[in-house]
């Protein structure tokens, strides 16, 4: 009966790994934003799990500060973060009134969109700027896009 016991808890043992994958579905996502012009305001982003009403609405809109700003670059992290496809926009908020303030219809604050992509006259497809996150630690870096001066 013991050995039988035994063999059974060694047997369950064998599919362990899988529950314990199971159980830290929950990620960070750090971003260092690179080319700040300087430490004023705030970074803002909005996070988007899919592509419905994507750079529009976003699942959640953290911001923080950039008095750790060094050499023009900030490191942020977002933490507990499910697995999944997401995008983010991003916003040098210099004046911290959480609106892209523009002259001439064209941005007096930096942005940003995660991986990069190239930037025209529209906003890039949520699929241009998705990344997946699959793992309990993804490292993006995200280099601002300055079109107008300062405010």
């Amino acid at each position: 009966m013991r050995k039988t016991f035994l063999i059974l808890i060694l047997l369950s043992l064998v599919g362990a790994p899988e529950l314990f994958s199971q159980v830290n579905s929950l990620a960070t996502v750090q971003i260092t934003f690179t080319g700040l012009r300087n430490n004023k305001g705030i970074i803002a982003i909005g996070l988007h799990n899919g592509p419905k009403g994507w750079h529009k609405k976003a699942q959640t809109e953290p911001n923080w500060s950039k008095e750790n700003m060094k050499d023009g670059s900030l490191t942020v992290r977002i933490e507990n973060l499910e697995y999944g496809t997401y995008a983010f926009t991003m916003m040098d908020d210099e004046d911290a009134n959480l609106k892209m303030d523009k002259f001439m219809g064209l941005p007096r604050e930096g942005f940003a969109f995660s991986r990069n992509p190239k930037v025209g006259m529209s906003v890039p497809k949520f699929e241009k700027c998705s990344f997946v996150v699959d793992t309990s630690f993804v490292e993006l870096t995200v280099e601002v896009i300055y079109k107008g001066k300062g405010t």
